[in-house]
């Protein structure tokens, strides 16, 4: 769980020093943006003893200000690890690195469950509920049903006393950042955001990956360097509503989310240390369940990134940090060997994130809220799952998971379609198709100008038989590259009869 590192004694130097007093300040509540009472507890109230025990290695500082005491608090910090049982341990491993457990299942009294959260909610103490009992007496169907309490439970793993104070504390600070009209009884949508907002959130800050990990997580990509606001509530909005979408996903509730943190080269400078408390005011009110956390720096931020873990994550989270820390080449090596797909056209070298993608994905967001508005379904997919099957070019598209599986699929059933009758060829496009459909794949079409989609199963059948009528006579190796770029092989003029034309950005077949 850790790694006792050497390096050359590169002083933090002044910025660390400052940083040190900045954490020291920070405790005034006077440079504290004033917020509502909340039950839930700050990170910093629940380190009081390894704080202690840092500040006493430390001879009295409170943060570390070289490498060489960077490592040693991150060795402090492991040992946090003994306190937890071997079971508990290899249940984070399993999480860190995307093997499967438990918690991704619900349990099946579920019922049972939404039963004890609504008593649970009624008899909390919390000092201020008057945000929750105004969202119950005027938006009861949102905040009592199934789907977003089931949300809250799972964030949790069905925790129901912290589930509880969790939904309240959500309440108040979601009134805080949008007042108290229609939104409260609704998820927040890009309408809600200012112009000043929108200008955060299109800085591109925090973004969505547009690829999951290799266990079909969702991978929300941080870069403090990135971060554009005239006021804190722009960013904190911002955040609200970028964790709160990726939270629409089901697999990303169950699964949970693996966090990046991207930034090289300049250090958190006072003003930097108060905007992450606030911002971790924010975190803790939405519900996310956060399975690992990635931290990627380069030497000069080594202590940056101890003070981070020390201050601001929780004793579980910290459990759940993998520092990485070199140069931008070893960083994106070291995040494939966790499953994480190296994007080197969205991760820059300079550790800021391109705007490509993000901006795609915004255009996205405002086609599927707008025709939620208009009062048509939505059933449009902005991030493939694991075995769904992508049409279209390119080394995403080639690597997905799901394409690998469906071309292994066709090999697989190619010699016996060869020797079929029309029939008994029909019959076999159909068991193949089921096995995609049965996995819980989905035959998915990237549309750039976010214009088309369908969801008949009838069309993907008449696509993919024409896909193996072409394919059978082609060895496997050409099969594989066959699977991966259907349309091409099919046509223009066919794929263009099968596609209805409406917004979303992957077309679901």
């Amino acid at each position: 769980f850790s790694r006792t590192l050497t390096r050359n004694g590169t002083n933090g130097g002044s910025s660390t020093s400052q940083l040190c007093k900045t954490i020291n300040m920070t405790a005034d509540p006077n440079i504290q943006q004033e917020k509502p009472s909340s039950t839930m507890s700050t990170t910093a109230s629940t380190n009081t003893d390894i704080l202690t025990l840092v500040s006493n290695a430390l001879g009295g500082k409170s943060v570390p200000e070289t490498p060489e005491e960077a490592a040693f608090v991150e060795e402090i910090l492991a040992a946090e690890l003994n306190e937890l049982s071997l079971v508990e341990r290899d249940l984070i491993l399993f999480d860190v690195h995307g093997l499967p457990t438990a918690d991704e299942d619900d349990p099946p009294n579920v019922n049972e469950y939404f039963t004890q959260l609504e008593r649970a909610l009624e008899e909390s103490s919390s000092e201020d509920k008057s945000a929750y009992e105004l969202v119950v007496q005027q938006y009861p169907n949102y905040v009592s049903s199934n789907e977003f309490r089931l949300m809250f439970l799972r964030s949790e793993k069905f925790d129901v006393p912290k589930t509880a104070a969790k939904i309240i504390h959500h309440f108040n600070v979601k009134r805080y950042l949008f007042g108290d009209g229609e939104v409260m009884g609704r998820p927040v949508k890009l309408k809600d955001l200012s112009e000043d907002d929108m200008e955060s959130l299109e800085a591109g800050f925090i973004q969505v990956s547009p690829t999951r990990d290799a266990a079909g997580r969702t991978i929300l990509l941080l870069a403090p360097g990135q971060r554009k606001f005239k006021a804190l509530e722009n960013l904190m909005r911002t955040m609200w509503y970028t964790i709160s979408t990726a939270l629409m996903d089901e697999d990303s509730q169950k699964k949970g989310i693996v966090a990046i943190m991207y930034k090289r080269g300049t250090p958190l400078n006072r003003e930097d240390w108060e905007h992450l408390h606030q911002v971790m005011w924010v975190r803790e009110a939405l519900p996310k369940k956060v399975v690992a956390v990635h931290q990627c720096v380069d030497e000069s931020l080594r202590p940056l990134l101890a003070a981070h873990k020390l201050f601001l994550l929780t004793k579980d989270l910290r459990a759940r940090v993998r520092p990485h820390v070199g140069d931008h080449e070893d960083v994106l090596f070291e995040l494939q060997t966790y499953g994480i797909p190296a994007n080197e056209e969205l991760i820059l070298p300079d550790g800021s994130l391109s705007l490509a993608w993000h901006q795609e994905w915004l255009g996205m967001r405002r086609a599927q809220e707008e025709e939620i508005q208009t009062g048509s379904k939505d059933d449009g997919v902005i991030l493939p799952k694991k075995f769904d099957v992508l049409f279209g070019r390119g080394k995403n598209t080639r690597e997905h998971t799901g394409n690998l599986r469906c071309a292994l699929l066709v090999e697989m059933h190619l010699e016996r379609y060869e020797k079929a009758n029309k029939q008994e060829k029909t019959e076999i496009t159909r068991q193949i198709l089921a096995q995609v459909h049965d996995s819980g794949g989905r035959f998915l079409k990237h549309d750039k100008k976010v214009k088309s989609r369908t969801k008949s199963k009838a069309a993907a059948f008449c696509e993919f038989s024409q896909f193996l009528k072409i394919s059978h006579m082609r060895s496997p190796l050409t099969c594989h590259a066959l699977i991966l770029h259907p349309c091409r092989r099919v046509g223009k003029k066919l794929t263009e009869m099968l596609l209805e034309k409406k917004s979303h950005t992957f077309s679901v077949f």
